[in-house]
């Protein structure tokens, strides 16, 4: 089966949902006037565990960490001086029948870091360059070792990655920050592996604030095309008989067109409508082959250069595209994939 998690819009706010292999599953939401998303998918026997974020209109769209286990939905635990403030879940992962969630909670001086183990609160203290603020985004247990990638925040994000809470930092090259978005980590054959994008920052010469998808292995950069030829996006990675494997967009002109890379190689996949663009956001890969999650893009009327566009989640498997079932006509966005049996 192929399990999928991400969010459908419904009378433009987006709801939390789940697909099993096509079939779409509405997820609860704290507020269901404001929009959720669920961020992580894993199937463990019966159990279905989804990690994800919901919010709450009434104090302006607060954020708060989310956790569904078949269906029903705990928000996790929050700083008891921090207990009303915002706070996100980005990855779940089981190893051993235990529960672990990546993301991030409030303090006093901003976004910590953390993981929660089966519901309980650890934090990730450690911040480099004598920081206050980071968020954690992704996770990987190896034994007895706990790894856990983000990014620390100051006037721009530093890509960072904690193992069993000590921080290491990411090199970055002169000219580019780092992101906040989600940063992958997987450890393969002792190697450890952070998939990500650096941002191109602006100079008074250059206004190129273009992205660079990239991936650190054991904290060595490696981008997946040479930095000044092109541009484009990494938000999955995952690493298969040692092969590294991400997955973003590629930027062709003023469109962007959803790609995997089997380490450096790029792979376009097939959209919808090839003179729009797509994303993908997660792969997965197994003696199956290779499965990618994301969305195409859809003219609401082709014939009308400036109708809306809708999009219409997917998955690829091999290169293939099947599209997904969605809660209404407008768009819907597929962004974690797991693949237990196909």
């Amino acid at each position: 089966h192929v399990y999928m998690a991400g969010s459908s819009l419904v009378n433009d706010v987006n709801v939390p949902v789940y697909w099993k292999d096509k079939t779409i599953v509405e997820l609860s939401s704290i507020d269901d006037t404001c929009s959720g998303y669920a961020n992580s998918i894993v199937a463990n026997g019966q159990d279905i565990h989804i990690a994800g974020t919901t919010r709450l209109c009434a104090t302006g769209g607060t954020p708060v960490a989310a956790y569904w286990k078949n269906g029903v939905r705990t928000d996790l635990e929050r700083p008891a001086a921090h207990a009303h403030e915002a706070s996100e879940a980005q990855q779940v992962i089981v190893v051993n029948e235990n529960v672990y969630i990546a993301g991030y909670v409030t303090g006093d001086h901003g976004p910590l870091p953390v993981y929660w183990l089966n519901g309980q609160l650890v934090y990730l203290n450690s911040i480099p360059y004598e920081g206050t603020k980071a968020r954690a985004s992704n996770i990987y247990v190896d034994g007895s070792d706990v790894y856990v990638s983000g990014a620390a925040l100051f006037d721009t994000a530093y890509p960072v990655y904690w193992k069993n809470g000590t921080a290491y930092e990411l090199p970055l090259p002169s000219g580019y920050s780092g992101t906040s978005v989600p940063l992958p980590i997987y450890g393969a054959n002792g190697d450890i592996y952070v998939f990500g994008h650096l941002h191109h920052k602006r100079t008074q010469t250059n206004w190129d604030t273009s992205e660079r998808p990239v991936y650190w292995k054991n904290g060595v950069l490696v981008p997946l095309f040479p930095l000044t030829e092109g541009a484009g996006y990494s938000y999955g990675g995952t690493v298969f008989n040692g092969v590294p494997y991400s997955a973003g967009a590629y930027v062709e002109g003023a469109l962007y067109t959803p790609t995997v890379w089997t380490d450096l190689i790029r792979q376009k996949l097939p959209m919808i409508d090839e003179g729009l663009y797509g994303m993908t956001h997660s792969v997965v890969a197994n003696r199956y082959g290779v499965f990618v999650s994301g969305w195409t893009y859809q003219s609401l009327n082709p014939d009308d250069p400036e109708a809306l566009l809708r999009a219409i989640p997917c998955y690829w498997v091999n290169g293939e595209r099947v599209d997904l079932s969605m809660l209404t006509s407008q768009s819907a966005y597929a962004r974690d994939i797991f693949v237990t049996q196909y």
